[in-house]
């Protein structure tokens, strides 16, 4: 046997302490990223189906596609726009006054610095990853109150023709 080969065997041989270890923490690093992911799309998800199918810009169920590597930073683009865009249409609906799209600038910024944080440049990825996370905590908060909004009841024709009952 050549010396270069006998290191080989014996990292061979003492893998089993590094795998019980390796394999438990990187199923819970995959567990720590995602599942807050899987909570930021049940929000998304809710947001649209709260949204009348008229205001409705995409089907709730695409929103899913974010679990997919890679499309998922192209993709989110798309969602927020889509999302966004329902979310303000629905609101205007039931009040004119309301305006803009809840979220759409800041969800935005995640998305373009998401983009940054994955290009191969390091000195922008890290600040680009931490500022990213940031503005999607705010993206997903404004997404939520504006969908806890929605969800409340709509009065819609009858609150005016009840009012304008009382008038006469």
């Amino acid at each position: 046997m050549t010396p270069s080969i006998v290191p080989m065997f014996v990292l061979a041989e003492d893998t089993g302490p590094l795998l019980a270890v390796g394999i438990p923490l990187a199923l819970t690093c995959i567990v720590a990223v995602e599942l807050p992911v899987i909570f930021y799309i049940l929000t998304l998800v809710k947001a649209l189906r709260r949204c009348s199918p008229e205001t409705r810009r995409m089907r709730s169920g695409w929103v899913w596609l974010l679990l997919i590597p890679l499309l998922d930073v192209v993709f989110h683009f798309f969602i927020v726009r889509e999302v966004s865009g329902s979310l303000g249409t629905e609101l205007r609906r039931r009040d004119p006054n309301s305006y803009g799209n809840p979220g759409q600038g800041v969800g935005m910024a995640t998305c373009i610095l998401g983009v940054v944080a994955v290009v191969p440049f390091p000195p922008s990825a890290v600040p680009a990853a931490i500022a990213g996370f940031i503005c999607w905590i705010i993206y997903w908060s404004k997404i939520a109150r504006a969908s806890a909004r929605i969800a409340r009841p709509f009065a819609g024709t009858e609150k005016h023709a009840s009012h304008a009952g009382n008038r006469a």
